[in-house]
């Protein structure tokens, strides 16, 4: 990984008109994750950026995966299966776990809204033509009121994100093009609405949106599966990379509350990364057969 021809590239983008019009949050907390041992299902840890105070906080017979933190930082959304579907589930730090999803339907990879009151998720429906239907679906925090925002008529979709300011979902859909399936990251309005598309080009998943709302950080790969973090504003345009080394596989961006940083996964450990591609630390380390992925960094 070069350190870097890329950082002006990337500091014009940072330069960019703020177009959320958020404020950064506050100081970096902890950072959650999932982590698998060997054949076992992966469960929830969290860890200090420093490394230090690796605990588990899950310990779900299906596993548990996708954390998520409140605006508070106080309870930690996640998604669990029971053997036959997936459901989100709260856990107030401290405190107990509620499920908040129920039925036949799945729900998974919940995303909590800047005021803490609702949540996005993903809803996996199978439909009476024996095809399975993945929509992004908003919620309140208890799982009541669900109403969907995208609705696709094909294939799946994933990971979705909520801008600063409330008003914006990211998330990513797979669309058939003339390269075949590839992911691709969109938004749509919160509220419903058309769905825009920001990147197109090879396979891009895993959006998280920086705390000031100006860039959008995800996973890229010239085929199916991670190879570097980029970033890209909103409205398309400042597409940069953060890392760029092909040879070695990073995904799973999440912006530290300060936005000074960002938490990737990077071959099976956690490390965090300036979005300048510069002062690349490892984070979380372990025998062989550990593997951590999908970091959520917690507002203080």
């Amino acid at each position: 990984m070069r350190a870097r021809a890329v950082t002006a590239t990337v500091l014009v983008v940072l330069a960019a008109p703020d177009v959320a019009g958020a404020a950064f949050p506050g100081r970096d907390g902890l950072i959650a994750f999932t982590r698998a041992v060997g054949s076992r299902n992966g469960q929830i840890h969290v860890v200090r950026p420093d490394g230090s105070g690796l605990r588990k906080l899950t310990r779900r017979r299906y596993g548990a995966g996708s954390p998520a933190w409140s605006p508070d930082g106080r309870r930690l959304a996640f998604t669990a299966g029971n053997g036959h579907s997936a459901h989100v589930f709260v856990k107030r730090l401290g405190g107990g776990v509620r499920q908040v999803t129920h039925g036949a339907d799945s729900f998974t990879a919940a995303t909590w809204s800047p005021d803490g009151r609702r949540l996005a998720a993903i809803r996996g429906h199978w439909a009476s033509n024996g095809l399975h239907y993945d929509s992004v679906v908003v919620m309140r925090t208890d799982g009541s009121r669900k109403r969907t925002v995208f609705a696709p008529d094909q294939l799946s979709s994933w990971d979705p994100a909520w801008s600063p300011d409330g008003r914006w979902i990211a998330f990513n859909h797979t669309d058939i093009g003339g390269t075949g399936a590839d992911p691709n990251i969109y938004i749509v309005p919160a509220a419903g609405g058309e769905a825009r598309l920001v990147t197109d080009v090879g396979s891009q998943e895993h959006p998280d949106w920086s705390p000031d709302g100006r860039l959008i950080a995800y996973t890229f790969g010239l085929e199916l599966g991670p190879d570097d973090i980029r970033v890209v504003r909103p409205d398309r345009t400042g597409d940069a990379p953060v890392t760029d080394d092909l040879s070695i596989p990073d995904g799973w961006p999440a912006w530290a509350p300060s936005g000074r940083r960002l938490a990737i996964a990077r071959v099976g450990h956690i490390w965090t990364i300036a979005p300048d591609g510069s002062g690349l630390r490892q984070v979380t380390r372990g025998r062989s057969g550990v593997s951590d992925w999908d970091p959520n960094w917690q507002p203080r």
